[in-house]
């Protein structure tokens, strides 16, 4: 159980750090006619703060197992 918290912890927390870096769609203003709306930037932060947070937490219970 150990070693199941512990890798799937740190899945959800690089996935998290992925969806997190990659949610600005970034176009540098030159094509801004494909650039996500601000409500699919904010679910996708919001998705990747828990994704992280869980993660972080299956930690903390990994090391307290």
């Amino acid at each position: 159980m150990k070693s199941f918290l512990q890798i799937f912890g740190s899945v959800l927390i690089m996935l998290g750090l992925i969806a997190a870096m990659g949610m600005a769609g970034d176009c540098d203003g030159k094509c801004m006619e494909n650039a996500n709306p601000l409500s699919v930037v904010l679910l996708i932060a919001v998705g990747s703060l828990v994704s992280m947070s869980l993660g972080a937490i299956m930690l903390y219970k990994a090391e307290r197992i």
